[in-house]
C-alpha cells in the first residue's frame, strides 16, 4: 500500500497534533550535531513517535525498513512537505525503547546510513549523552530459547524482567542498573546466534 495515500488518521488530526506540540508535557527529543533528524515522543500513551528534519531524498519505504527492525509499526503518516513522519506502534514499550535506545537517542545526519546495533555507536551515545536507559531491546534472537537468552543476559549481570516476545524476533530486558545494561550490551551485541548476529 502506498503510504502517501494515508493522509487521514483519526488519532493524528491537525488540531490534536497542535495540542500535543503546544502542551507543556515533557518530551523526549534528540538532535544530531548540525542539521539532522530528530525523534520525539509526542504522547498518545507514548505509542506515537514523530521524526522530523528528514532529508529531501528520504522516503517512507526507507523509514519503515529501519524502524521495522525493532518491530512492526501500526501505521505511518508521511508528510514530505514538512520533512516529517508520524509513526504509531501498538506496543508502548517498543515505542519507548526506540526513543530511549542508545542506538536511536541521537540520529546522525542520515538515518538511512545508520548502522543499527553497532557497539561503537551504542557505547559512544549511551555513555556520553542523555537518556541512558536500563531497558534493552535485543534483536535477532531466533532460534534461541527464552532459557538460553536469560542465561546470556544474567551472566554476571542482574535483570529485573525479561519480556520474551513469542512469534517475534526480539525481546526486552529490564536491567537492575545501568552498569548491568552496559555489561549486557558489551557481552551480547554482535554475538553469533546460528547464522545470525544478535543486536542489542
Amino acid at each position: 500500500m502506498n503510504l502517501k495515500q494515508r493522509t487521514v488518521i483519526p488519532d493524528l488530526q491537525d488540531n490534536h497534533i497542535n495540542k500535543i506540540k503546544d502542551s507543556n508535557k515533557s518530551e523526549t527529543s534528540s538532535q544530531s550535531s548540525g542539521s539532522g533528524e530528530r525523534i520525539k515522543d509526542i504522547g498518545e500513551n507514548e505509542k506515537i513517535l514523530m521524526i522530523d528534519q528528514l532529508p529531501d531524498d528520504f522516503n517512507e519505504k526507507e523509514m519503515l525498513s529501519r524502524i521495522n527492525q525493532y518491530g512492526k509499526a501500526k501505521y505511518v503518516y508521511w508528510d514530505p512537505d514538512r520533512h516529517r513522519s508520524f509513526i504509531r506502534f501498538e506496543d508502548k514499550m517498543l515505542a519507548s525503547t526506540i526513543i530511549q535506545s542508545s542506538k536511536l537517542i541521537r540520529i546522525r545526519t542520515s538515518l538511512f546510513l545508520l548502522q543499527f546495533g553497532s557497539l561503537k555507536e551504542a557505547l559512544e551515545i549511551g555513555l556520553n549523552i542523555g537518556l541512558p536507559n536500563k531497558i534493552l531491546w535485543i534483536g535477532n534472537i531466533k532460534p534461541m530459547s527464552k532459557a538460553e537468552l536469560t542465561e546470556h543476559i544474567n551472566y554476571s549481570s542482574q535483570s529485573l524482567e525479561i519480556n520474551f516476545r513469542y512469534g517475534t524476533d526480539y525481546a526486552f530486558a529490564t536491567m537492575a542498573s545501568l552498569e548491568d545494561a552496559y555489561a549486557v550490551v558489551n557481552r551480547l551485541n554482535g554475538l553469533v546466534n546460528g547464522n545470525r548476529t544478535i543486536h542489542v
